[in-house]
């Protein structure tokens, strides 16, 4: 990322590191930097490694963003109609795809993270305000400005370390210029799955448009059988619904899930459910059902680390 900082003159997008330990004792390695990629046993040498001759990347001149969408913005469930162009939303930011940092991730799920880690790209921007989000600091900021070829040259970068997949996080309020992208790298037949990331606060139109562009949904559950937590995340109402109606044209394009030899998710989706602390017995009971009723349809995982940021 030097020589695409040293042309645009812009701050290169942080390649972040987080190391966690549990109460156990156990460590998590989230996202590797360079300086620590050799303690992931599977990725000794990310200098050699970066051989992409399996993968000719898109004719950079042939992807440009529309920003039509973004001008009376009905992008996510409350349609407000806020005009993204002349400023930035106050959640949602404006109408530039933009990137707060990408790295390799080996905190999530075996299936997602495989051998070779998850290559997340982190956008920002999120029409929700959830308490329990651990990602304020790179969802609710403006991010970096990036171009076409620059996410592409993001994308370069992971799949050139051996990734299992490349894992797009917070995507929904720039559905509209990742559309273009993602059109792009499956023309060129990019090799590995591409995993969108999201809050489950989605339309389910807007689903509907990445049809044949996308292998993995991650969507998240949120508590929203809690009125109060609900409120506070600005969660309508309208939550459960729209959820089932988005993972319902999720499965009408990529059917059950399907998994490598060694059991990494290759497509399908991954329902996201992080146990809260405070629900009552009944709104616990009423989550589980609801979760249930997708278990033909998707993976079901369900976490226990949630942490309240209030």
């Amino acid at each position: 990322m030097k020589k695409l900082s040293k042309k645009s003159k812009k701050p290169s997008i942080a390649f972040q590191s987080d190391i966690v330990i549990d109460e156990n004792g156990e460590v998590f390695i989230s996202f590797l930097g360079p300086e620590l990629l050799h303690l992931a046993g599977q990725v000794k040498d990310h200098q050699a490694i970066g051989d992409e001759k399996f993968w000719e990347p898109p004719t950079l001149d042939e992807i440009y963003f529309n920003e039509l969408e973004y001008k009376n913005c009905k992008i996510c469930p409350r349609s407000c109609g806020f005009d993204r162009t002349k400023m930035p939303h106050p959640l949602c930011g404006d109408s530039k795809l933009r990137v707060s940092n990408f790295g390799i991730s080996f905190g999530d799920e075996d299936i997602i993270s495989g051998s070779g880690g998850s290559g997340v790209i982190f956008l920002s921007g999120c029409p929700l305000t959830c308490p329990s989000c651990i990602n304020k600091e790179k969802v609710h900021t403006q991010g970096q400005e990036v171009t076409p070829k620059e996410f592409i040259d993001l994308i370069k970068c992971l799949n050139g370390k051996s990734v299992s997949n490349i894992q797009i996080l917070s995507p929904t309020v720039h559905l509209p210029n990742l559309r273009a992208i993602l059109k792009a790298l499956k023309d060129s037949n990019f090799p590995i799955p591409i995993a969108l990331k999201t809050s489950g606060h989605d339309l389910p139109d807007q689903i509907m448009s990445l049809k044949g562009l996308v292998d993995i949904f991650i969507p998240d559950l949120k508590p929203c059988f809690n009125i109060e937590w609900s409120k506070d995340a600005r969660i309508e109402q309208s939550y459960p619904k729209l959820f089932e109606e988005s993972i319902n044209e999720m499965f009408n394009q990529l059917g059950s899930p399907k998994f490598s030899n060694s059991g990494t998710i290759l497509s399908g989706i991954i329902i996201r459910y992080v146990k809260p602390p405070f629900l009552s017995k009944e709104q616990e009971l009423k989550t589980i059902e609801f979760l249930n009723s997708y278990k033909d349809r998707a993976y079901i995982s369900i976490l226990d680390n949630y942490v309240s940021q209030k």
